[in-house]
């Protein structure tokens, strides 16, 4: 699901970052980039339900805490700014956590940006969390989680925007001579 421009105002710029960093955050692809952790609740994708698009991921528990991830490289001492949409009944808790790491694979010692939240169940919800990398962070891991122990929320138009990588922006090069970036 790209960005729309809202009612009255022209379509933003596109901007290739949205979709090299971090991949199917439309869930346009169903599961693919995107891994399960956890046992006792399910990770799938919903076709009748997506914001924007055709798909929105569903994650459904009975009791155990999961989440799903994706790894992402980031560009050094950058600010960057995740865009989501989520939707529960009223009180769902859901989380979103990003946590920073170097190129040897390990955690950096600053604090993991994280965003906690309750929907409203009225709808679709647009959340953002801007966060900062450091010297050392090279890499991150995307936890998508539903933190009530009993629920389903749905998540949709994840986007991690920012600078790209030496690499992305290859990527994100190629990709502009046919117009699709997904």
């Amino acid at each position: 699901a790209a960005p729309v421009a809202a009612p009255g105002e022209e379509a933003p710029e596109e901007k290739y970052s949205k979709y090299t960093i971090l991949k199917n955050g439309n869930f346009e692809e169903g599961t693919a980039d995107w891994s399960k952790a956890g046992q006792g609740f399910s990770f799938e994708t919903s076709q009748t339900d997506a914001p924007e698009g055709d798909s929105a991921a569903v994650l459904t528990t009975t009791g155990a805490a999961g989440f799903i991830i994706q790894q992402a490289q980031l560009k050094s001492s950058s600010e960057f700014t995740l865009t989501f949409q989520v939707k529960g009944a009223a009180g769902t808790k859901g989380m979103i956590k990003i946590e920073l790491a170097g190129a040897n694979g390990i955690l950096t010692s600053v604090p993991a940006p994280v965003l906690e939240f309750t929907t409203t169940g009225e709808g679709w919800e647009k959340k953002t969390l801007t966060f900062q990398t450091t010297e050392e962070t090279t890499r991150a891991n995307l936890l998508v989680r539903l933190l009530s122990s009993e629920g389903t929320i749905s998540y949709d138009d994840i986007y991690l925007d920012g600078p790209l990588t030496e690499e992305q922006q290859k990527e994100a090069d190629k990709m502009e001579g046919d117009g699709d970036p997904a």
